[in-house]
This record gives structure tokens, C-alpha cells and sequence, in this order.
């Protein structure tokens, strides 16, 4: 398993670190050492102080199954061709880019423009 982690991501440490952080996450709430109630997206919540609840929501892709071992597999692939292709030798416009995307959908979803 280590010896795939380190060939199959590129060597950037953002794509290792939000694939590691989003399976680490999922596998917590596997194990329920996590509730997912805790990590879902509500503005009525964060405005009362759970402001985790902002990145959390970015991290969760369900409970453990079939569906969340694609989401994360899509994930590391589509990232690791951005990487290599798009924002090479760039991890910086890539970790703005990713933080420009999740802001402007946290936004959007604070203000009910998109559904959370």
C-alpha cells in the first residue's frame, strides 16, 4: 500500500495530502470513531460556531462502499493528470485553484444558490 501511495501520486504533496485527508476521513467514519452528522454542510451550524463544517464537507465522500472507493480513485486520477498536464510544476496555482473552487461553492451553498 505505501509503495502504491508513493508511485501513483504525483510528487506534489497536495494531491497526496487531500486524497490521504478525504480516505482518512471516510475510513473514520467507517469505523465510527466519526459520526457524518458531525461533517455535512449547514450554514445554521456554522453560524453557531461548528465552523469545521466549512472543509469537512469537502473531505466526506459517504460511508465506505463502492461508491466512495471511485469517488477517491477518481479523484487521485483526475488530480494527478492536472498535475502533470495543466498545473505542472504549478502546485501552487493548483492549491488555488482547489481553494477558489471549494470557496466559491461554499458561498454559493451559504446563500442557497446551490444545494449543500
Amino acid at each position: 500500500m505505501d509503495e502504491w501511495f508513493r508511485n501513483a501520486m504525483p510528487e506534489s504533496p497536495i494531491t497526496k495530502s487531500y486524497c490521504a485527508a478525504c480516505a482518512a476521513t471516510t475510513a473514520a467514519c467507517a469505523l465510527n470513531v466519526v459520526h457524518p452528522v458531525v461533517l455535512y454542510f449547514d450554514a445554521d451550524l456554522i453560524l453557531r460556531g461548528e465552523i469545521w463544517r466549512i472543509l469537512t464537507n469537502f473531505l466526506f465522500f459517504g460511508t465506505l462502499g463502492l461508491n466512495s472507493l471511485l469517488q477517491l480513485y477518481f479523484l487521485a486520477t483526475h488530480s494527478r493528470a492536472l498535475e502533470g498536464g495543466s498545473f505542472q510544476n504549478r502546485s501552487a496555482d493548483f492549491l488555488y485553484m482547489l481553494i477558489l473552487g471549494a470557496s466559491s461553492m461554499t458561498i454559493l451553498a451559504f446563500f442557497g444558490i446551490i444545494e449543500s
